[in-house]
């Protein structure tokens, strides 16, 4: 899927987006994300994949 990530697009594999929204929201405390992302949409993964960067 394309993102944008600080005004650069690229081209991120769904694992990839998947790997980087459980490991972002496990170092925020929030527990058994993992089980909720296997279920969403393809744009709510990749709004929370692009969401993940901002705080860098």
């Amino acid at each position: 899927m394309k993102v944008t990530i600080n005004g650069v697009e690229k081209e991120v594999s769904k694992e990839e987006m998947k790997d980087r929204v459980i490991g972002y929201y496990d170092a925020a405390g929030i527990k058994h994300f993992y089980l909720e992302v296997d279920e969403m949409a393809d744009e709510e993964l990749k709004a929370l994949y692009v969401n993940s960067f901002a705080s860098e």
